[in-house]
């Protein structure tokens, strides 16, 4: 059970109380944003203010864990995001956590931040509308390991997707010929 701090619970009673989330993006070059007004230390990262977080689903408090993704838009205009786009961000890492803002400062303790959500991208979609660019990444939901698979391809190009360093299937690929194998009752 989490142990919430006595600030924090004296507080949570009051009006005077506000929210803000630190998303992170474990991407090539990983990326912290933050949806308070100003930029944010925390757990030896820089979480940079939202000119990129354009929107991002607030979490849903069910009393069941649902199939439902979790979706966020980002600008494109960053052109270093959009290149690791470019390069292939499915199946990468996100996190989001939930802190609190009391009296106008921000309770950064980690007794005092709330882990909202972690998966993997599932999709990215580039959208062009009225002269804004955005980017609309749709997030693993966390039971969207019990759905159907995509397939994954397992040869030597398809590989180098997940990890450009990997040799495993160079020596398979080489001289390798095509060959029917049955299996079951014969």
């Amino acid at each position: 059970m989490k142990n919430n701090s006595e600030a924090l619970l004296a507080k949570l009673a009051n009006d005077d109380l506000g929210v803000f989330f630190l998303v992170f993006f474990g991407f090539n070059q990983p990326h912290f944003f933050t949806t308070l007004p100003y930029d944010l230390s925390w757990n030896g990262n820089i979480y940079v203010t939202e000119r990129n977080l354009i929107d991002f689903e607030s979490p849903r408090a069910t009393t069941v864990v649902d199939r439902q993704t979790y979706k966020l838009r980002l600008s494109a205009l960053d052109p270093v995001m959009m290149a690791e786009v470019e390069n292939g961000i499915i199946h990468m890492p996100v996190e989001i956590k939930l802190g609190f803002v009391i009296d106008g400062a921000a309770q950064t303790g980690l007794n005092d931040m709330y882990h909202v959500y972690s998966g993997t991208v599932a999709n990215t979609k580039k959208q062009v509308n009225d002269g804004e660019q955005s980017l609309n990444i749709e997030c693993s939901a966390p039971l969207s390991s019990l759905d159907a698979k995509s397939t994954l391809f397992t040869t030597r190009d398809a590989l180098k997707a997940f990890d450009p360093t990997d040799t495993a299937f160079d020596q398979i690929f080489e001289g390798s010929t095509e060959f029917s194998l049955k299996w079951g009752q014969v």
